[in-house]
């Protein structure tokens, strides 16, 4: 009976951890900092000079890189998600090689006053 009860829990324990996703790499978060410190959000639109890079961090197995914008970006979210995907990594960088394929990453942008928040998911 003890047997039984043992071999249950483990296999238990065993599923509740099949579905977490690792952390991101470390060498991925210093690469896409190094990246977006070497290639600013400057030619993005006329009100992307004011783009301050907050920089790139694990979020729980996703790998966010977060911009502080000087306003609210384009009311119509196709147009401001299609803005958003511009400053994604292109699929040639090196990002895309070292980070694990079950680690998302996102761009997030948010005002000052935290009155405008969004989220892309680069691909």
């Amino acid at each position: 009976m003890k047997g039984l009860f043992l071999g249950s829990l483990v296999c238990l324990l065993l599923l509740a951890g099949c579905g977490k996703t690792e952390p991101v790499p470390y060498d991925s978060i210093t690469w896409t900092n190094r990246y977006y410190i070497t290639h600013p959000v400057e030619t993005l639109n006329h009100t992307a000079g004011g783009w301050m890079f907050r920089g790139a961090k694990d979020i729980d197995g996703t790998l966010r890189v977060g911009f502080m914008v000087p306003a609210p970006l384009h009311p119509d979210k196709d147009r401001r998600q299609a803005n958003l995907q511009l400053i994604c990594p292109r699929k040639s960088e090196g990002i895309w090689r070292i980070l694990p394929e079950d680690n998302h990453f996102y761009i997030d942008v948010w005002t000052q006053n935290l009155k405008f928040r969004d989220s892309f998911k680069c691909r």
